[in-house]
């Protein structure tokens, strides 16, 4: 459960994801780019949608619980069974951990992988527009992406302060309402 809670919480990953997830979607570098990265994960099985299927980059946290995955792994698979390594982990062995994990430690009722996919989402959206957050998420649709931005008063102010510097800047020809309008006539 921590394995895939890390995954969540650092990438968005969904559960479904994680339990499909193979060796042949998981790219790691042997050194660390210049962005602070060690490779991509490529979300292609246990999809909802076709829409899904995107990748997902590997910050330092991911890579040493992929490596560990990995290196245990006797299978295809990068989740494998608590008792054999040769077998896949069931939805329902990571359902049940987080049921125990909830109920031992007094976890709110909602806790679990998705919310910290959902923390993950909304934590990145505050750094990039909601149409790249569609694309990191795997939605078919703005409208369930918008779900994970929250625009805040200090945001709003900088987008309007960083208009004014990128117009005061650009040359403008001043708009001039009456050669618009014969402008239009004639292409009536």
């Amino acid at each position: 459960l921590r394995s895939a809670s890390i995954l969540a919480r650092n990438c968005g990953i969904c559960r479904g994801e994680l339990i499909a997830l193979q060796t042949d979607c998981v790219y790691l570098s042997p050194k660390v780019d210049a962005d602070g990265l060690w490779g991509e994960i490529s979300v292609k099985r246990g999809l909802k949608r076709e829409a899904r299927r995107r990748t997902l980059h590997i910050n330092t946290e991911m890579k040493d619980v992929l490596t560990t995955l990995l290196d245990e792994s006797r299978c295809k698979f990068v989740f494998t069974a608590l008792t054999d390594p040769c077998q896949p982990l069931s939805v329902e062995t990571l359902g049940g951990q987080a049921r125990d994990m909830k109920r031992k430690s007094n976890f709110h009722a909602d806790a679990g992988l998705h919310a910290l996919r959902h923390t993950f989402l909304t934590e990145m959206g505050k750094n990039v527009d909601v149409f790249t957050l569609k694309r990191i998420a795997g939605h078919s649709s703005v409208a369930t992406t918008e779900k994970y931005v929250h625009p805040q008063k200090h945001q709003i102010r900088q987008a309007f302060a960083s208009n004014v510097a990128v117009v005061s800047k650009s040359p403008q020809k001043p708009h001039n309402d009456s050669e618009w309008v014969s402008e239009s006539r004639v292409a009536n």
